[in-house]
């Protein structure tokens, strides 16, 4: 390392030193973007000798600061990371471009440099993994400082400045945020008074006059404006959100953020320390490495709506999850419900199977079939237990967003794990508990009309081995089964943001064309039950065609792909031990029941696993902290494992259970 910084004294010139700090970064760099102790210890070796050569730090600290100087700085102010496309798919096309055809450098980019220097994806986790006391040190000892007396550079920091102003006028005055006509009127809005106050702050700077002390009410306005934006963000709870609204959320939080260290930046008085100059370097990091990178644009803006969408079925989730006796009893009889259904769509898909349709009209009627059965469970109020994991995940990924935010603790976590466990156990129950008999019975009754069972001989037999895990490959199209159930969650919670989003019952209730035929108050109700249960409708009837089509895709590829959704298999097997006349193989029958409880665990796994990633993944939740949750969770089962099937007379807290 010392070898380096020696190198420095012999170049002559800092357009030369570039590569020098991109092998001096390299020397720091962990081989794992993870491994901070490894990065930390190299970076306290660098201030070690950089602390015992002062002749070697001069060195570094000149070749530093004239490349900052000689490059456009400009830029770095005010367009990176905060200087997107217009919208989300102009942004999103003219990052497909440059992946395939990159921009041309411009001269003395100094974003091209900062890529350069750290240019290894992760990169920016490890700096930000630091702790800032080393970079403060390595800092001061650099003096590297944003403020700045050269008028030159001033100027720079004001044209900086007023590109990021003139931005953030023009986004809030997007068409997005018409319904707040507030943030619209020069009096009322402090999105456009920030830009008054700026060029207030250039003509203080033109007459000559000191900036020290005059920054105050910019900086004042900055802040509403951030204020204004965290109260937008707050009302798509009950307003939704749309992908375009969110990319302009997004860069409007972060020019204000900008034009707020650079005002801070042109008055001293303002607090712009070491520790901000800290932050605002790893957030420059951050943004270029992340530079025409696909990825990133969709985690940022895509992961706002998803977690909107999270929002929503986590609030329909925690209607999935009991905490009394009471609600407990009332889940099991809604379940039962479901159970009816279930054996009904399991009765009917024989029946169209027994038609010998065109193989697409034959999966089409499968899915409508489906679809009605699903759609009948939601309006009946009845439950089913597959569609719970995809709800109750984004309602436990809740609790996980509290706990960071430090209002619970993990033992509250594992209380919900509890209510969310016994709750998906009740579900289960009640539906095998009523689907496997009414199957059986509705067999029986179509033997006794028709004069012969729906299924018999082979084709019963053929029933039963379609549940059986060693002759069919139950666990991939329980998986396949589980996915499905997932996506229909994410459809779900998209109407339920968008129902909001887009107004619908209220354009619903003043469609011109509706108003002449029908009544208003029927429109009125009409919209009323779309604002409460078009997620639902749209949820269950997507997954209707979701559930109907695997394996008509998988016939014409010629692939293995199907379904097995439990409640359904359960209904089939239930028929073909009818149609074997109570005399089915032995192997086959136990094997089969093996095989329905493979796809039940595969149906709750993998829907809960992907609907419970997205949710953390849309809270931005990181898990160093939630290590100990499973800890946690065994423990409470440990000590209560009567509470993970069945609810105690009084409501567990984390204090009784001394966790």
């Amino acid at each position: 390392m010392k070898v380096i910084l020696e190198e420095f004294a012999q170049r002559g010139t800092p357009q030369k030193s570039g590569d020098l700090l991109t092998l001096l970064v390299s020397m720091i760099r962990p081989r794992y973007s993870e491994d901070g102790r490894r990065a930390e210890t190299r970076f306290t070796e660098l201030l070690d000798t950089l602390r015992e050569n002062p002749a070697l730090t001069g060195h570094l600290k000149w070749h530093v600061r004239n490349l900052i100087l000689q490059g456009d700085i400009e830029y770095v102010l005010s367009d990176s990371g905060v200087a997107e496309g217009g919208s989300f798919f102009s942004e999103l096309a003219s990052r497909l471009k440059h992946f395939f055809l990159p921009e041309l450098k411009r001269s003395n980019d100094l974003g091209d440099t900062i890529r350069k220097v750290f240019y290894k994806t992760g990169d920016d986790r490890w700096i930000s993994g630091l702790d800032d006391a080393l970079w403060v040190e390595l800092f001061e000892l650099l003096g590297m400082r944003l403020h700045t007396h050269d008028p030159d550079e001033i100027q720079k920091i004001f044209d900086a400045a007023a590109a990021l102003s003139y931005r953030i006028c023009g986004n809030i005055l997007d068409k997005q945020f018409q319904d707040y006509p507030q943030y619209r009127k020069m009096e009322l809005s402090p999105f456009l008074r920030q830009n008054g106050e700026l060029n207030r702050l250039r003509e203080i700077f033109g007459s000559g006059e000191p900036l020290h002390g005059k920054g105050h009410r910019l900086f004042e306005e900055l802040e509403r404006c951030r204020i204004a934006v965290g109260m937008i963000k707050r009302d798509r709870s009950d307003k939704g959100a749309g992908l375009q609204q969110t990319f302009l959320l997004v860069k409007l939080e972060r020019q204000i953020a900008r034009l707020k260290i650079i005002t801070a930046v042109l008055d001293e008085d303002l607090p712009v320390d070491m520790q901000r100059t800290v932050l605002f370097f790893k957030r420059i990091v951050y943004f270029e490495s992340r530079k025409n990178r696909i990825g990133a644009l969709l985690t940022d803006n895509i992961g706002l709506v998803a977690f909107q969408i999270s929002e929503h079925k986590s609030h329909t989730g925690e209607h999935y999850i009991t905490s009394t006796r009471a609600e407990y009893a009332a889940f099991f009889r809604s379940a039962c419900g479901g159970g009816v259904f279930a054996a009904v769509m399991g009765m009917f898909k024989l029946m169209i199977h027994h038609l010998h349709l065109a193989l697409f009209w034959q999966h089409f009627w499968y899915s409508v079939n489906y679809s009605l059965g699903f759609v009948g469970i939601h309006v009946t109020g009845s439950t089913l237990a597959t569609k719970q994991p995809s709800m109750t995940a984004a309602a436990l990924a809740g609790s996980l967003d509290v706990n960071r935010n430090g209002i619970v603790s993990p033992a509250e976590i594992a209380v919900t794990f509890a209510k969310v466990w016994r709750s998906q156990f009740v579900a289960f129950a009640g539906n095998l508990l009523v689907t496997f008999p009414v199957a059986f019975l509705l067999a029986v009754l179509y033997d006794l009309v028709l004069g012969h069972p729906i299924a018999e001989g082979e084709e019963a037999l053929r029933l039963i081995a379609d549940q059986n895990p060693l002759e069919t490959p139950v666990y991939i199209y329980g998986a396949v089964t589980g996915v499905m159930l997932f996506i229909s969650g994410l459809i779900s919670g998209y109407y339920d943001n968008l129902v909001l989003f887009a107004r619908i019952p209220e354009r619903v209730q003043h469609h011109p064309l509706l108003n002449k035929f029908l009544p208003r108050r029927f429109l009125r109700r009409f919209g009323n039950y779309l604002r409460g249960n078009l997620g639902s409708l749209a949820g269950n009837i997507s997954l209707g065609f979701l559930l109907g089509f695997p394996s008509f895709f998988g016939n014409i590829f010629g692939v293995a792909l199907d379904i097995r959704h439990i409640t359904i298999s359960t209904a089939h097997y239930a028929i073909g031990i009818y149609g074997t006349r109570f005399d089915p193989d032995v192997y086959q029958l136990t094997g089969a029941l093996a095989g329905i409880v493979v796809i039940g665990l595969m149906n709750f796994l993998v829907s809960f696993s992907l609907a419970f990633w997205v949710a953390i993944r849309s809270r931005n939740i990181r898990f160093g902290g939630y290590l100990r949750i499973p800890y946690y969770i065994l423990k409470y089962f440990r000590t209560h494992p009567k509470d993970f099937v069945y609810p105690p007379k009084k409501e567990r807290t984390a204090e009784e259970l001394d966790l």
